[in-house]
């Protein structure tokens, strides 16, 4: 048996998509150029988080440390969705920006947290403020935003090994 690999087709739909992307959510990004990063914190030590997060937003940061023009809309949790959860997100995020950032003001970072709708999400992957989508995994089986952001037509940077080198 062959099972085809999913999408969420919502992403296609232009007429769904612009009614979502009038929420309020979507408009707190004041920034022109952001950079998605989907992921879930699989742990607070570095070396044990397989998609390594930390790393990928310390990179991000590094790179444009200098450009007040870049966003990074970091969409994660601790693997659920509570409010205990958010403020662990918040602390963790917190810390590693003081850590990775110094005393620069950028880029600016916005911590999305919580359940999603699907629809919600193709608001987000395809939204015209979302310029690209990056990950520095270690290892993904099929990773659904990865397909998701190259159905939304996004530039994507990825780690050159693991599941997504079978479609991207």
């Amino acid at each position: 048996s062959i099972i085809q690999e999913w999408f969420n087709s919502d992403i296609l739909n232009k007429s769904k998509l612009s009614n979502i992307q009038k929420d309020d959510r979507f408009n707190v990004l004041d920034k022109e150029f952001n950079i998605l990063v989907i992921a879930t914190l699989t742990s607070q030590i570095d070396e044990d988080d397989r998609k390594n997060v930390r790393n990928t937003i310390k990179w991000l940061c590094e790179e444009f440390k200098e450009d007040e023009n870049v966003g990074i809309v970091l969409k994660t949790n601790f693997g659920k969705g509570s409010n205990s959860d958010k403020a662990m997100c918040k602390n963790y995020l917190e810390s590693l920006l003081h850590e990775v950032k110094g005393e620069s003001n950028f880029p600016a970072v916005y911590l999305v947290h919580g359940n999603l709708k699907k629809e919600e999400i193709a608001g987000l992957v395809s939204h015209k403020k979302i310029k690209m989508y990056a990950s520095a995994t270690r290892g993904e089986g099929y990773g659904l935003p990865l397909i998701e952001s190259a159905v939304a037509g996004k530039p994507i940077i990825a780690t050159g090994w693991s599941g997504h080198l079978e479609f991207l």
